[in-house]
């Protein structure tokens, strides 16, 4: 689940700079997707967050899609 989301965004990073996107009903900024990959790279290499707080609207995604952080 972690990688195939960790390909969208990184499809809506290229495709998108300035706009507003939604996944799943959440509504993400480029901050926001940004943020996403990082936590989902330190989630696939470490396994965990290693102390990294999930927020906002980058939480309502990791939710939607189930991933335990």
């Amino acid at each position: 689940m972690i990688n195939k989301l960790k390909q969208k965004v990184e499809k809506l990073i290229d495709e998108n700079e300035y706009n507003i996107v939604k996944i799943k009903g959440v509504s993400l900024s480029r901050a926001d997707l940004e943020s996403a990959l990082f936590l989902l790279n330190v989630l696939e290499k470490n396994g965990d967050l290693n102390g990294y707080m999930v927020i906002g609207e980058v939480k309502d995604l990791f939710n939607k899609y189930n991933i335990e952080y």
